[in-house]
């Protein structure tokens, strides 16, 4: 759990909560108050998808977003959730840390 949770936080250059103006993927997701990751269009948890990770990211997310709420995330496979009056920073994903065949990251 600890190195999913460091890889994911190894990059982390913004601030949580910082405006984030890059364009959504198609996909919508809700962080439950236990830390569970729901897709919102077929309701698929990420814990039945990607269990291997599913809790460390759960558990990143729900400290930085104690109430939980709506996600969306960037093709750059930045997890945001909405603050208040806007889309803000959570975290950042790869493919591997997420539901799968929604992040496509090329090199």
């Amino acid at each position: 759990m600890i190195k999913v949770i460091k890889e994911i936080t190894s990059g982390d250059e913004r601030e949580i909560g910082q405006l984030i103006e890059a364009p959504f993927t198609e996909y919508s997701y809700v962080l439950h108050l236990t830390g569970e990751v729901r897709n919102r269009k077929n309701d698929q948890i990420l814990s039945e998808v990607n269990p291997k990770v599913a809790a460390s990211v759960g558990a990143l997310l729900i400290s930085r977003k104690p109430n939980g709420g709506r996600l969306r995330l960037t093709r750059e496979g930045v997890v945001a959730a909405y603050f208040e009056d806007h889309w803000g920073y959570l975290a950042t994903v790869n493919p591997e840390q997420w539901f799968p065949d929604h992040l496509h990251l090329t090199v």
